[in-house]
Order: C-alpha cells, then structure tokens, then sequence
C-alpha cells in the first residue's frame, strides 16, 4: 500500500467526497497494524497542510467531532500532542475538532485505528496510586461579611443567610446573590463582602445590581453589598467570568493586578492569575489607562500590572478562554506545565516533574467534572506523558 494512497483516501475522508468503497477501504487500512508508520507520516503531512487558510465545511467539522465524541465514553475528546514545530495559531472550536480527529490519529498511531481494533490502547497509570482516587472541584466558596464574620456557603442552608445594610443575601446551591437594596434608604458608609474560592472550588455570585460573576478555584471577588455613586467597582483576583447589566449613568469597573476593565455593555473573563487576560464575549470592554477597547472576540494581554503595553489578539480563541466556566478544560497548544496548572487548581493537587518531562504541546477538550484518574488516564494516552500519584502529590514524568 503506497502513502499517495492513503494520503489521497484520508483526504477524501476529510472532503466528504469518499466514496463507499474508499470509506470501507480507509477503514480496513486504520485497522492494519502494519500501517502504523504510514499512518503517523500522512496525518502528520495533514496536519501540517491544516492552515487558517484551508477551512473544511463547518459540517464536515462537526460531524468529526461527534465521532470522536460517540467512541469516548468520557465524551470528551481524546487529548494529544501536538508536533511543536506546527504554528502556534489558535483556531476556532469546530477547527479544532478537526485537528484533533487528525492530531490524535497521530498520537498513539491512530485513536480512530484504536477505536475499531477489538483490543484498545491501555493507559499507563500507576493503578496502585489511583485507589484513593480524587474528585473534580465543586461549588464552594467563603463569604467574608464586612465586619469579618465568615460564612462557609458550602455548609449553608439554602435561603436567606444574612443582611448588609439594606442588601439580603440569599444562598440557594451552588449562588449567593445580593438583593438589589432599596436606594431611598441612605446609609452612611460603603459596606464591602468579600467572596472567595480555594483550590478545587468554584461558585456563582449575583451582585446588587443583577450583574452575575462567576469565580473560577483560586479565585476572589471585592464588592459594596450596594451601587452607589457615579460606578460600580470591584476588585478581583484568580479568574472570574462577568455578565455585567450595561448602564451608562453607572459604568462597571473591574480591578485586577492594578489594571482597570471597564465594561461597556457585555459579557468578558478576566482571568488574572499570573499578569491580566480579558476576553470579550459580547459587547465591548477598555483595558488599563490607554482605555483600549476589546470588542467580541478580542482578548488583552497584560503581562504585569500595567508594566508592559496592552497585547491584543482580535481573534481570540474564546472558547477556550471560558471553557473553565463551560464545565470543561480546553487545551490549545499548552505545554504539559499549563495543562497540569489547570488541574492543580482545580483537583487541589501538588505537582512535581521528574527530568525529563514531554515538551510537546497538548490539544483537546475534557470534562471538568471527572475523577483526576480518568483526566491523567487520558493525557498518558497520547504516550509522551506518565503519572505517579500518591495521596494528592502527582509526579509528571
């Protein structure tokens, strides 16, 4: 069997212009062991050939990706590297979900050729170190009332649980929201709550003036339990996502790392855990004090509190800038490093690396709310990473 053919059957496949037969016979071929070789040069020649350029149809996309999602009981599409010579360019969604049926082919010889083999690949994990397995992370957070009484939400009856002010604070799983107060009563003073996340933890905030935050782990929200004056400011840290109810008399600020976001009628994340990145997801924002404005789809990048001038991406990858809030972790090109930060936040694990960790970059998409077992299963099935697990330690190797 000659590459050109099997180049010219999977590129067919990929056009939608396979016939029956080609079909039939391109799946014989994935099934063929012997073609392992072939396999990895003509997806690896695919891939390479998959510009921005090149666009399939959104529905030939589409129905890739639910094949992938169809053959993984996890529903989640099988994470693999990616060659790090390939350009760093982000794509949309259903772009990536062509790269990864063609990227995870080329992972292990073939995750498509695994999935019609009667026997599958078998993950390397040290099994003896998943007994006491680790749950995913969960809604939880910390209410810190202004006068420093604490309030653990997860402990909580639901219903109303406390009174700032003129504002009542409601608590119903997994929300905590702030009813808007009643203006006509003056108070002296600004009261501020403070809500908190710890590693492993997320939860959903309503603030006074219906706007709606979500707190991702590790994450913190500064607010006055009421708007008043000519702003609403808060002040963040960690990443949170934001649907802000737009009014122009009192424009919404948000405060992380030094650098102000002014909301100008949107949706946007801010993610500031090490620097500042916005990312728009309706409407416009301005960043920092040269008040850049973001539009949807565009992100900013700041790599230090204001020290360095505004990046801006205008086609940000926004899917996988929320996809935390999406219940899910979306990987596009991360290093192993990026991808094991993600879950050490989210499972409250400590990770090691041995010396000679992968410097291949990681593509795919995995649900937020599996056991850290079936996460690192999935990431050793790529073959260029392995997991020992003792307790909450992860040594990556």
């Amino acid at each position: 069997m000659s590459i050109t053919r099997l180049e010219y059957l999977f590129q067919r496949y990929l056009n939608r212009e396979a016939t029956a037969g080609e079909h039939q016979e391109l799946m014989l071929l994935l099934q063929q062991s012997a073609q392992d070789a072939e396999i990895k040069t003509i997806l690896n020649q695919v891939w390479q050939n998959l510009t921005v350029h090149r666009q399939l149809a959104p529905e030939r996309a589409d129905a890739i990706f639910h094949t992938i999602l169809s053959s993984n009981p996890a529903n989640s599409i099988p994470v693999m590297p990616v060659n790090e010579r390939r350009p760093r360019r982000l794509l949309p969604l259903n772009r990536w979900a062509v790269a990864a049926a063609v990227l995870v082919l080329v992972a292990t010889g073939g995750w498509l050729f695994y999935l019609n083999r009667s026997t599958p690949p078998v993950a390397t994990t040290n099994t003896d170190s998943l007994t006491n397995d680790i749950a995913p992370g969960k809604n939880n957070a910390v209410l810190i009332l202004a006068d420093g009484r604490t309030i653990n939400l997860d402990s909580t009856a639901n219903g109303d649980i406390g009174k700032q002010e003129n504002t009542v604070i409601s608590k119903r799983e997994g929300v905590v929201e702030y009813s808007e107060p009643n203006l006509k009563l003056k108070t002296k003073n600004s009261l501020y709550n403070t809500i908190t996340t710890a590693r492993g933890n997320q939860y959903k905030l309503i603030l006074p003036d219906g706007s709606t935050v979500w707190l991702n782990a590790e994450s913190s929200v500064r607010f006055p339990v009421a708007f008043t004056g000519n702003e609403r400011r808060v002040e963040v840290t960690g990443e949170v996502y934001l649907a802000v109810k737009h009014n122009s008399q009192m424009p919404f600020k948000v405060v992380a790392n030094g650098v102000e976001v002014k909301d100008l009628g949107t949706e946007f994340d801010v993610n500031a855990y090490e620097g500042l990145v916005t990312t728009v997801v309706e409407g416009k924002v301005s960043v920092g004090k040269a008040a850049a404005t973001l539009t949807a789809g565009q992100q900013a990048i700041v790599s230090r509190a204001g020290s360095n001038p505004i990046k801006l991406i205008k086609d940000a990858d926004v899917e996988a800038a929320i996809a935390w809030k999406n219940g899910q972790f979306m990987f596009t090109g991360n290093s192993i490093q990026s991808v094991m930060q993600q879950l050490e936040r989210w499972y409250d694990i400590e990770v090691t690396y041995g010396p000679h960790v992968s410097k291949e970059e990681f593509v795919g998409t995995m649900t937020r709310f599996a056991n850290i077992s079936s996460v690192l299963k999935m990431l050793e099935k790529t073959g260029t990473v392995h997991f020992e697990v003792h307790g909450r330690k992860v040594l990556v190797k």
